[in-house]
């Protein structure tokens, strides 16, 4: 038990990085801005690039961790985070920080997917069944990380039709474990950057020591990696059965005399697979280097030549098999992954600190004010940890929107008629007190209200809305667009902050969050311990998807059927084919299992 909980530990630093990385702009930014001159557009490619970065790492993540394994990809994740510090830290000109964010961008992303299945996976070696039923788990590897994966992959692998609590709960609470360390590292990179700025108020190269600080995490958590064994799932997958086997015993902690037996019982097997790896065909084995090298070439370029009909190919495969029998799926998906960011969350947490100096009128010093965001943030996400399984997911999105809505009219309020400051310049304190409450309250709603509702609920949502067979394929969509809509966001908040107005350009986001606020409650079902089919069945009846025009249509049908008792057969057909409508999208044998229950 003891090495578990070192493993586990080890593990979650990964999620500390990742809230480390993703929150400590928020200080460094200002000083940065001052350090090199920078302008509106080159301080946004600064706060963007990590997402964009994001991106691409959520599109290479679930592929890195299915080749080389997880705990060689959070190792690699590790180096990529110490390069990304170094660059950052030593950065001499502009291009350097370009490249440091989009470098710990990627980084994050790949992290995001890799220690979220270790954890996953060495959880759920204390179950031996759900050892012997990992077949699974590869299909989740195309998820990632979002920014709050760690809440996918406990729910990924708990079964399609019936979800047993029991033997889902230890790993559901490992994983959580990553999701308050994300909250942990958004609350030490506020610390860490009140520290500094307490310390040295006058320097404009505090940011350097900042991002260097990721780095020290990074080597904290290669240093315990390098100790840890690899995800004996994975290791079974990759036909590594004795290694997979040292693996579980040292996880459950048993010592090397307890694992003797083991590895006698696994030695035949494993002599024997060497001995199936030695055999080489005659004519290889009589090959020239350089003839093994021309066939090599040649199969590489066959397979290159073949590429456009290979895509081709996955994306009719894609169109046929995924999008279209899952329309109402995918727009929920899509519409969470989106408006988590339109509702103006990223550009509330990356410019905090210059939104708090706009506001401060008296109430506190900007620093202190950020570190609350951290304080807020980490105890919210510990509170819908514990208790989402109890009151419902419908419920947490829908409040926790509401809060994102009532505090960005309270932030349009205060920064009403309010001049425009460049980030990182001097600015004048405008504010009356009732105005840096109303903005002060605002900022932290947002962040409270985004941590009880996208931040957990859109992976989680997302997971459940989609048969096993599919989540994989989902959720890493799903990772894309997110990354690149908050890229976006991040992108344009103060291009448009300047040409319109830091006012009305919240009142956007506002407008994003009332129309999530609708499709919230007229387009997602609740989905706590439902099966995609049941949840499916529930969408189909909401109003968004013409639910009540079908339920009018049935009742007609059944209204004409009772009329003449010798044509039921009918009646139910016609029930049925509303069902299987390309409007509904439920296949004949899924809607007349429908239409029974109905009649039961």
């Amino acid at each position: 038990m003891q090495f578990f909980v070192k493993a586990v530990g080890t593990a979650s630093l990964g999620g500390l990085l990742y809230g480390y990385d993703m929150g400590v702009i928020a200080g460094a930014l200002p000083p940065l801005s001052r350090y090199f001159g920078l302008n509106a557009s080159q301080a946004e490619w600064v706060v963007s690039l990590l997402y964009f970065g994001g991106g691409a790492g959520a599109l290479a993540g679930g592929f890195l961790c299915d080749w080389k394994g997880r705990k060689t990809t959070i190792l690699l994740c590790d180096v990529m985070f110490l390069l990304g510090a170094i660059c950052l830290a030593s950065a001499r000109h502009i291009a350097a920080v370009f490249a440091g964010r989009f470098v710990v961008g990627f980084a994050v992303a790949v992290s995001g997917i890799a220690d979220v299945a270790y954890l996953h996976e060495i959880s759920s070696v204390w179950d031996k069944d759900e050892i012997q039923s990992h077949g699974a788990s590869s299909s989740t590897m195309q998820s990632s990380t979002n920014l709050s994966n760690e809440v996918i992959l406990a729910q990924v692998e708990e079964g399609e039709e019936e979800e047993s609590h029991s033997g889902g709960g230890s790993r559901g609470s490992v994983v959580s474990v990553n999701e308050a360390a994300i909250s942990l590292g958004f609350l030490l990179a506020y610390g860490v950057a009140f520290a500094f700025d307490d310390a040295d108020q006058s320097s404009d190269e505090a940011w350097r020591l900042l991002f260097g600080v990721g780095g020290v995490i990074a080597i904290l958590q290669f240093g315990g990696m390098i100790f840890m064994p690899e995800s004996p799932i994975w290791l079974e997958e990759n036909g590594r059965m004795y290694e997979a086997e040292i693996a579980k015993d040292r996880i459950r902690g048993k010592r090397r005399s307890q694992r003797r037996s083991a590895a006698e019982t696994s030695t035949t097997h494993a002599q024997s697979q060497q001995e199936d790896s030695q055999a080489v065909d005659p004519i290889e084995q009589h090959s020239s280097p350089s003839t093994r090298a021309k066939d090599y070439c040649l199969r590489l370029f066959l397979k290159t030549r073949s590429l456009p009909s290979w895509l081709g190919k996955m994306c009719r495969s894609l169109r046929q098999d995924f999008i279209a029998p899952y329309k109402k799926q995918c727009l929920v998906s899509f519409w969470l992954a989106t408006f988590q960011q339109f509702c103006g969350h990223p550009s509330v947490l990356n410019y905090s600190e210059e939104l708090f100096r706009l506001l401060d009128g008296g109430v506190g010093s900007t620093t202190e004010l950020v570190v609350g965001i951290g304080v807020l943030k980490f105890v919210a996400t510990c509170i819908v940890i514990f208790f989402i399984e109890k009151t419902g997911r419908k419920v947490w999105l829908l409040s926790g929107t509401t809060c994102i809505l009532i505090s960005l009219s309270l932030l349009c309020i205060a920064f009403a008629g309010r001049p425009d400051k460049h980030i990182g310049g001097d600015t004048e304190k405008h504010s009356t007190l009732l105005q840096s409450e109303f903005g002060i309250a605002g900022i932290y709603g947002v962040a409270i209200g985004y941590a009880c509702s996208f931040g957990p609920l859109t992976w989680l949502i997302t997971s459940e809305v989609f048969c096993p067979s599919l989540r994989g394929r989902a959720l890493g969509f799903a990772t894309v667009v997110t990354y690149l809509a908050a890229g976006l966001v991040s992108r344009t908040f103060l291009s448009l902050k300047e040409s319109i107005g830091l006012s009305a350009t919240l009142s956007l986001y506002w407008v994003a969050t009332f129309l999530s606020l609708c499709f919230s409650r007229f387009g997602i079902p609740e989905t706590v311990e439902k099966s995609p089919d049941e949840i499916e069945t529930r969408m189909c009846k909401m109003w968004l998807y013409g639910g009540r025009r079908r339920q009018k249509l049935c009742n007609a049908d059944v209204d004409y059927g009772s009329q003449d008792e010798s044509i039921p057969s009918s009646s139910e057909a016609k029930q049925v084919q509303a069902l299987s409508s390309p409007e509904c999208g439920l296949p004949v044998r899924r809607a007349s299992s429908i239409k029974a229950r109905e009649i039961t």
